[in-house]
């Protein structure tokens, strides 16, 4: 939207895509700038500032150059975003904002502002799926540097992910890996309604001595723990004795857990109610589970055989 603003001759750092804006900086000024911040932050004298500025470190690495061209196409982009948050907030519209020219540090200071914001940080941890997810998003559907621009400047990509990353532990918002987009989209989900409903009780998502939002990242971490259950920790739920919680699995034919549902009570007709999932299985693994006195390997294989048919007492 910014773009239909200015040319890009005017401003070829707004028209650059985000893993090549640092290519329209110039190092020395970039240079100059770190020194000084630098110099400030230790609290050197007005002279002594004035030396590292005149004087900058002449070598700015191109991983640095990548990180400080992403930073400096956030800081444009910022004030806008503000503002459009603010007009949101007023029509009390709820609305999803994605990109990756989004600075951490400039939306923890945006939290100040709006502690209605819910901020998560997406990215994918194995390089090979993200060069698979670019392969995709191409136009001829390749991993050749020469026709996919994404592969060409990975480098660049992963380097600003690292970054982010880094970022989100300092500030505990939480890290959605995104090896599969529905989990993904149903982990936030679920995260931002516990989340509405702490905010509703009075909680604050965003604490300012800290600058970090612990709170979204403890019902994140929550709801993965809830749908990442392993065929067996499934199966010591099933079987946990004196539990107020019952269970409904679903079952593979290999006997591993595919997916299972809490169920909270049942009617006078018997009818199950689900008070939430299902629990997704991160981790199938065969288990033996008893089904009066046969286990779930007594049934019959390929072969038309059984394996075993052991009765509840083991005989």
């Amino acid at each position: 939207m910014m773009r239909s603003f200015v040319n890009e001759k005017e401003n070829p750092l707004l028209w650059s895509s985000t893993y090549h804006a640092g290519e329209h900086l110039d190092p020395l000024a970039v240079a100059e700038s770190k020194a000084k911040r630098k110099a400030k932050k230790l609290g050197y004298s007005i002279q002594t500032l004035e030396k590292h500025a005149a004087n900058p470190i002449n070598f700015i690495s191109p991983k640095q150059m990548a990180i400080e061209g992403f930073k400096a196409q956030s800081e444009m982009v910022i004030e806008s975003l503000d503002r459009l948050i603010t007009a949101w907030e007023e029509r009390k519209e709820s609305v999803i904002v994605e990109g990756v020219h989004l600075s951490l540090n400039f939306v923890m200071g945006l939290m100040k502002k709006h502690p209605s914001i819910l901020p998560f940080m997406i990215y994918i941890a194995n390089e090979e799926k993200h060069l698979e997810r670019f392969a995709v998003r191409a136009k001829y559907m390749t991993l050749d540097p020469a026709k996919n621009k994404y592969v060409k400047y990975i480098r660049n990509i992963r380097t600003i992910q690292e970054y982010l990353c880094n970022c989100a532990d300092k500030h505990l918002v939480p890290k959605v890996n995104n090896t599969n987009v529905d989990r993904s989209v149903a982990s936030i989900h679920a995260t931002a309604f516990s989340c509405l409903r702490r905010r509703e009780a009075g909680e604050k998502l965003y604490d300012p001595s800290t600058n970090t939002v612990s709170v979204i990242n403890e019902e994140y971490r929550n709801q993965r723990a809830a749908n990442s259950w392993s065929s067996k920790g499934v199966l010591k739920l099933l079987q946990r004795n004196g539990s107020s919680r019952h269970m409904m699995a679903l079952v593979n034919y290999d006997g591993s857990v595919a997916k299972a549902w809490p169920i909270y009570s049942l009617d006078t007709n018997d009818n199950i109610f689900m008070d939430y999932g299902p629990l997704h299985v991160q981790k199938a693994e065969p288990v033996n589970l008893q089904f009066g006195y046969l286990g779930i390997s007594a049934w019959p294989n390929e072969t038309g055989c059984t394996s075993r048919a052991n009765s509840l007492d083991g005989s």
